[in-house]
């Protein structure tokens, strides 16, 4: 008799079938929670904030792990402001959710409605402050996600639909209708995960990394186009993304993991437009070899797609044991026009016959000597540069600036000294930039 009451005198918990959902009681701290909902649940699922048992009364405060896991009947959940945590798989499955209001009690978040595929919007309350990135993958009908605005931890532009971790910048979680917003840094692992409906993806230039399966298992992506500002593309990243049939990657690009593109049986080209080849990589330990184009259980993708580098790396590309097994290796087909500079009037003027190009300018002078006056010879190098294009063949331009071209010498800002802001500000009037560049 003593050894079966251990744990009721030890824990003071004990689960309970109320009303058609188990509970688990806490009499010592007069907690209860959802442990678990029989799958038998359909329509309104209201969760109680407190009620009586045994003469005791109970505060609902956590949903348990999986406790409502495939109730495909439930259509509406209303959880009681006692709730602050709703853990793994709570409501994984639950395909016929349309809605849920959250409780401006949550706190944790945990991955709980994964392939909740009727649920269309979602509203996080302000006092959340964890939330699991694979909390709303396969979630394929939402079209609408916010945050409260007192949240301190996460925020959703106005018309982005995600959920971004503000101290970060990491997009958390995405549906189909998400407009990346400029200054994100990172998607997070399994942000777009099994949003089959999504057709093209805009990442901005802010972005440096694509973590974990990001947009793995999307159908109905045909094409997209990496950066040059993403540094990273995380494990499986794109994996079984069936009908990518072409990736651009940008020239920032040094890292790309283990099946990143695995299983993208329809891939045919790869446009690769970093001078020096990614490195392969795993964080963990594997003894097979790393492939980011893996197809599994068969030979690589790497024989049925054709590659293409920029045309001074065709020889590097082809020389190195993991890129120079693609089909073939080629030069880029579209590669920026060089462009023309001209001096007017002491202006600077950059053209290019290849349209909506940004230059990439540097300015360079040959110092010697510890006291040196700012006149002199100053050479301005231009690159016309153009996502999806080869950056052009640089051209350069020699600018004399002596007492006839600038009637400053010296102390050109004027602060008692000459230095090197001297030289910064006569970089900038050569470039008409009225000295604002530092």
């Amino acid at each position: 008799m003593l050894a079966a009451l251990l744990p009721v005198m030890v824990w003071g918990q004990t689960e309970q079938l109320i009303d058609g959902i188990k509970y688990e009681l806490n009499s010592s701290t007069k907690k209860a929670s959802v442990v678990q909902g029989s799958t038998k649940v359909s329509g309104d699922l209201i969760i109680p904030e407190t009620f009586n048992y045994g003469g005791t009364t109970y505060t609902v405060n956590l949903i348990d792990f999986m406790a409502f896991y495939n109730c495909t009947g439930i259509t509406s959940i209303s959880l009681p402001n006692t709730v602050y945590l709703i853990s793994r798989g709570a409501f994984q499955g639950c395909t016929g959710l349309t809605s849920i209001n959250l409780p401006s009690s949550l706190m944790y978040l945990y991955d709980a409605f994964e392939g909740c595929t009727g649920l269309t919007s979602i509203h996080i309350p302000a006092n959340v402050f964890m939330i699991e990135n694979e909390c709303f993958s396969g979630c394929t009908g939402l079209t609408v996600m916010t945050v409260d605005n007192e949240n301190e931890d996460y925020e959703s532009p106005a018309g982005s639909n995600c959920i971004i971790k503000k101290e970060t910048k990491e997009l958390v979680a995405g549906c189909k209708t998400t407009v990346i917003p400029d200054g994100v840094t990172s998607i997070g692992d399994y942000a777009f995960r099994y949003m089959t409906d999504i057709v093209s993806v805009d990442i901005p230039s802010s972005v440096t990394s694509i973590g974990d399966f990001a947009f793995g298992n999307i159908d109905n992506l045909t094409s997209v186009v990496i950066p040059n500002s993403v540094e990273t593309i995380g494990y499986a990243a794109f994996v079984w993304a069936k009908n990518l049939t072409e990736v651009t990657i940008g020239s920032g690009v040094k890292s790309i993991q283990l099946d990143a593109f695995g299983d993208c049986s329809q891939l045919k080209t790869v446009k690769m437009f970093t001078t020096t080849p990614p490195e392969i990589t795993f964080p963990y330990d594997y003894d097979e070899e790393m492939d980011a184009f893996s197809s599994y259980g068969k030979p690589s993708l790497r024989s049925n797609i054709t590659l293409y580098v920029p045309s001074t790396a065709v020889a590097t590309y082809q020389a190195d044991p993991y890129w120079g097994q693609f089909k073939e290796v080629l030069p880029l087909p579209n590669k920026c026009a060089t462009p023309s500079i001209t001096l007017v009037d002491g202006k600077v003027s950059c053209t290019c016959d290849t349209e909506d190009v940004t230059f990439k300018t540097t300015i360079s002078r040959e110092l010697t000597g510890n006291d040196v006056l700012v006149n002199g010879t100053y050479t301005i190098r231009v690159v016309a540069s153009r996502e999806g294009y080869e950056d052009s063949d640089p051209v350069d331009y020699t600018v004399d600036m002596t007492e006839e071209t600038v009637t400053m010498e010296g102390d050109v800002n004027g602060d008692g000294v000459v230095n090197a802001a001297d030289a910064v500000r006569v970089a900038n009037i050569i470039m008409n930039n009225d000295g604002q560049v530092e």
